[in-house]
């Protein structure tokens, strides 16, 4: 658990910014899923993937994630959280 008592990774700019609503999830891979899910609405089976960029959904996306503290405690305890 972290300092507010969550068991979510907090996702925050500053210490003020930490707040159980504020996620991994709910600010980060909740909204890259919903586009995933919108874009490939209908899609078959055997059609690919449409990815996130709109102008070409082919490409790859990176989300790249800045531990500044604690990265190897987070590691331990978060990895299923952050594991795609």
């Amino acid at each position: 658990m972290d300092h507010h008592g969550s068991k979510s990774l907090l996702a925050g700019h500053i210490p003020v910014d930490l707040e159980d609503h504020r996620t991994l999830q709910s600010l980060y891979l909740d909204p890259i899923f919903a586009i995933l899910e919108k874009v490939n609405t209908g899609r078959l089976p055997n059609e690919t993937w449409a990815g996130l960029l709109e102008d070409d959904p082919s490409a790859d996306v990176q989300l790249v994630i800045d531990f500044v503290c604690g990265a190897l405690t987070v590691s331990k305890c978060k990895a299923e959280e952050i594991e795609i």
